[in-house]
């Protein structure tokens, strides 16, 4: 068990940091009125996250990276410290509603989930302390349903590549 944790969460840290940049280069591609953010960490936090018994470990992992991510992309602490441990803490109670086993579904249900709280709560946080002025039509339509459908597709693709690596 502790070597399953201490081989994850370098696996985990280095999906955080190719998130931001597979999103420039998906949004390099798109228009510039759609943003796309990739959420591959979130994918394979949420895999280690299902599969690994000692959910607080990942809960102080998801502290950990919300304070680096605070600190590399603004210089200080703000929105994602609160926001990505509190919608852990979640995930970790709705883990624990489902029965031993989380097929497919669930899994697909509970990653979007976990975006849409995360994304939602992020943009409520930066609406509250004025970092943005979207207005939430505007992120719901031009960034959140372009993220969750590129999220859909990459979800496919990426179980479906899970699934024949066990086999």
């Amino acid at each position: 068990m502790i070597k399953q944790r201490i081989y994850s969460f370098p696996f985990l840290f280095l999906f955080f940091l190719m998130d931001t940049h597979i999103s420039n280069a998906v949004n390099a591609i798109f228009s510039s009125e759609y943003k796309i953010s990739c959420h591959f960490f979130v994918f394979f936090f949420l895999i280690f996250l299902v599969h690994m018994s000692e959910k607080r470990s990942m809960l102080f992992f998801a502290t950990l990276i919300a304070f680096i991510f605070d600190y590399y992309y603004f210089n200080q602490l703000g929105i994602f410290i609160f926001s990505l441990p509190l919608v852990t803490f979640f995930i970790i109670c709705l883990i624990q509603l489902f029965p031993k086993v989380i097929g497919g579904f669930q899994l697909f249900l509970l990653f979007f989930i976990f975006i849409f709280l995360l994304d939602v709560m992020s943009f409520i946080a930066a609406r509250y302390f004025s970092l943005t002025h979207l207005t939430l039509s505007y992120f719901l339509t031009f960034q959140m349903l372009p993220t969750l459908f590129f999220n859909f597709i990459t979800f496919l693709a990426l179980k479906n590549l899970i699934r024949k690596q066990k086999a």
